[in-house]
């Protein structure tokens, strides 16, 4: 199994002939974060277009983790792709022209299955007070004896890392924003509630548009910490692969 890194928040998880991608088409509005970079979203829609990518999940509808623009190009090339999101997403789509029976609503506590890969959405608050009204999803995915976090935009307060242990204390991967690693307000309640095997760095700037230095700073405080957490990927270029 493997997973593949393809834009801001964006991942591909693969096992043999089941592929779903999280988050893996955006558009930032903004331009400080990853979009799913051209070539890599022409393989993408040939994954689509095969059959082997028939699922997509996102976390919520901010640029920078959807664009219903280029899940519309994904639904063209396979009219039976099923997509999960939260309200604003389906609304978005269904703007787009995308019938409701590919649209699924993304519900806390929901349990999907897709072959091997086992995918639990939680209900969880996006990180900044001026998005509370925000309708966000973490999920929990196994993969056969692996257990994986995506974080999404989750505020990575003590609250978030106490829903996830209700789930497992175990984890393999924990994927999220580049503050988990960089606050130590985040690294003492992530070492306080969880068992982490491996940290992947999403959510990461763009280099020229990383004016304030932020992931210097980030990889500076994991170099110099010293409570135990394990030293995080912080992956150089959207489109690499991983091994799980």
């Amino acid at each position: 199994m493997r997973m593949r890194y393809v834009s801001n928040a964006g991942i591909i998880l693969e096992t043999e002939g089941k592929s779903i991608g999280v988050d893996c088409f955006c558009k930032d509005e903004n331009g400080i974060y990853y979009d799913v970079a051209a070539n890599v979203k022409e393989e993408l829609l040939e994954a689509v277009a095969s059959g082997r990518l028939n699922t997509l999940i996102f976390t919520h509808e901010h640029s920078d983790h959807f664009s219903p623009e280029y899940v519309k190009e994904a639904f063209e090339k396979n009219r039976d792709i099923k997509i999960y999101g939260n309200q604003a997403v389906l609304t978005n789509l269904s703007a787009y022209g995308i019938p409701k029976e590919n649209l699924i609503k993304l519900c806390s506590s929901q349990k999907m299955e897709f072959g091997d890969i086992k995918v639990q959405a939680i209900r969880t608050a996006h990180d900044g007070e001026q998005y509370a009204d925000i309708e966000h999803f973490t999920l929990l995915i196994n993969i056969g004896r692996k257990s994986i976090v995506v974080t999404g935009d989750a505020n990575p307060q003590k609250e978030l890392f106490e829903q996830i242990c209700q789930w497992s204390q175990n984890m393999d991967w924990l994927l999220a924003p580049f503050p988990y690693v960089g606050l130590s307000t985040a690294r003492k309640a992530m070492k306080g509630a969880l068992d982490i095997r491996h940290i992947f760095v999403l959510h990461q700037p763009r280099k020229e548009a990383d004016v304030q230095g932020w992931i210097a700073n980030t990889k500076k405080v994991c170099e110099q910490a010293k409570d135990g957490l394990p030293a995080p990927v912080f992956p150089e270029m959207p489109g690499e692969y991983y091994f799980l």
